[in-house]
């Protein structure tokens, strides 16, 4: 593929597919779409594509996803990932990191039935959740402050 080209995979009234580790690797990021919609089950394993830009499934039976299933395996420095869920009938869980090189997540008329603990973070946005984290903590030591002090 050129420096520009992307890939775009459509699939469309399959059984069952399966996107394995590694199915597609670049160190370019954001090469690839996968569009599934009308299939019985889609299992996605362990950071299954380096160079995802957009996963849409819709009108899926049962969804299945590993730990980390869109982490890649290199970090790259702004995850522009789009994730779009929609009518998937059936997600048993959403395991850690699953979504970790994730831009923007939609979740829309599905069941979940399970969501671990970070599913929904990764490397690349720990030292956001840290300065979140101690900003809070410093809020919670002047509003105590302030109660004292009241």
């Amino acid at each position: 593929m050129g420096q520009s080209s992307k890939l775009h995979v459509t699939l469309d009234e399959i059984g069952n597919v399966n996107i394995n580790t590694k199915a597609v690797s670049s160190p370019k990021p954001g090469i690839l779409s996968i569009r599934a919609s009308n299939c019985d089950t889609v299992s996605i394993d362990s950071r299954c594509c380096d160079a995802i830009s957009e996963l849409y499934l819709s009108q899926v039976s049962t969804l299945r996803l590993s730990s980390a299933a869109l982490k890649p395996n290199v970090q790259h420095e702004d995850p522009d990932t789009k994730v779009t869920l929609v009518k998937v009938a059936s997600i048993p869980i959403i395991p850690t990191d699953t979504f970790a090189s994730a831009a923007s997540i939609s979740i829309k008329d599905c069941k979940v039935g399970e969501i671990e603990s970070y599913a929904f973070s990764g490397e690349q946005h720990s030292g956001n959740f840290h300065i979140l984290e101690k900003f809070l903590k410093v809020f919670i030591f002047l509003f105590v402050i302030a109660k004292l002090s009241y």
